[in-house]
Order: C-alpha cells, then sequence, then structure tokens
C-alpha cells in the first residue's frame, strides 16, 4: 500500500495518531525513568543492564515492564519480592505522554517538535534528579548544549534563521547569556554570602536552555 494512505489515514484519524503519539511518549517517559534512577550514580550506566528491581535486584520482566499498564497489572508491587513500586514511575510516564500530546498537537509532526520534546525531557530528568539528590548530572547538560548547537546548524528555521551558520550564532549567543547570567549571579551571591551560591549545574543548565 503507498505511504500516501497511510498519512491520508492518521490525517482523517486524529485519535489513532494521538494513540501512537501517546505510547510513545510513555515509552520514552520509562526511558527517563531509568536515566533519573541510574544517572547521579557514575558507575550505572542507563544501557545496561536490562531493568532491574531495586530491592530485589532481580531482572524485570518485559510484560512486567510495559509502561503504565504493567504497574496497573501489578498493583504498583514487585511480582518477585512483592516490594512497593514508586509511583513517580507512572507519573513520570503519564507526564511524558501528555507532554508528547500537546507538544505534537500545537505544532505537529515536525523537526521543531522533536527539538522541544528533547529539551523538555532533559529538563524533567533534571528537575527530578536535582529535587532528589541536589545535583544535576553533567550527561543532560553536556549534550544538551552538543545537541542545541547541532541542531539549530542542521535545522536553521528552528531559530528562525535560514543559514545554520546564522542559526548556530543564535545558539552560541543564547549559551552565553543564559549560562553567563547565572554564572554572575553566583558570583555576585558568593560575594555577597561568603559562600557559593550556586552550584555549576545550574550554570550548565541555563547554557543548555540558553
Amino acid at each position: 500500500m503507498d505511504m500516501t494512505v497511510y498519512i491520508d489515514v492518521l490525517r482523517d484519524t486524529p485519535w489513532i495518531l494521538n494513540s501512537i503519539i501517546f505510547v510513545f511518549g510513555a515509552v520514552i517517559g520509562s526511558f527517563l525513568n531509568v536515566c533519573i534512577y541510574r544517572l547521579p550514580d557514575e558507575t550505572k550506566s542507563v544501557v545496561k543492564p536490562a531493568s532491574y528491581c531495586p530491592v530485589c535486584l532481580k531482572p524485570i520482566a518485559w510484560y512486567d515492564n510495559i509502561p503504565l499498564v504493567s504497574y496497573l497489572i501489578l498493583r504498583g508491587r514487585c511480582r518477585q519480592c512483592n516490594a512497593p513500586i514508586s509511583l513517580r514511575y507512572v507519573m513520570i510516564e503519564l507526564l511524558t505522554a501528555t507532554l508528547f500530546i500537546f507538544t505534537f498537537s500545537y505544532f505537529g509532526v515536525t523537526l521543531r517538535a522533536l527539538f522541544l520534546l528533547y529539551l523538555f525531557c532533559s529538563l524533567l530528568v533534571a528537575s527530578v534528579i536535582d529535587f532528589k539528590f541536589k545535583i544535576i548530572p553533567d550527561e543532560i547538560t553536556f549534550y544538551g548544549i552538543v545537541f542545541g548547537l547541532l541542531f539549530s546548524y542542521a535545522v536553521p528555521y528552528v531559530q528562525g534563521e535560514m543559514d545554520g551558520r546564522l542559526a548556530i550564532a543564535d545558539s552560541v549567543l543564547g549559551l552565553l547569556c543564559g549560562g553567563g547570567i547565572i554564572y554572575a549571579l553566583a558570583v555576585i551571591g558568593s560575594f555577597i554570602f561568603k559562600k557559593e551560591a550556586m552550584g555549576g549545574g545550574d550554570i550548565k543548565l541555563l547554557a543548555m536552555i540558553g
């Protein structure tokens, strides 16, 4: 069947497209939960091993790792040891899926939407980790800065430019303004209060946003 037929079907039945986007968002939310759990520990990788229970350390079967659904089926408890599963996991999955729906509904299925969703997901992970551990891992801010610069150059219209060189210049300016303002506040605060007023993670986070 011609691909245009599938596109026409999705256009004429938006609920199907929204359902696909919601499921995709929930899957991404599940991965964000892995990042939130593992990034603060430099000895852990977000890629391997496969998901496991943090209490009994036994691997989680694929059918117990379906976003949103498995939590309801298991009634919020590990199948192996019956330890409670934090409600945070399902909340992150639901929030991410909702963000995907709203973003694609507003911007359409476009590169701009993907660009913004990368930023939203990065900020969500950074916010939860910062709230829980008072740190913002470099893996979030550094890769976010690199992604923002490269994406601006490759897709300049995201910055409202036609030339990739102008777009990356805009991106660098935003980086310097975002990080520079917070850095200045950190220096002034440290001088006034005679102690560190703001961590380096906050500076890098604002540089990434810029």
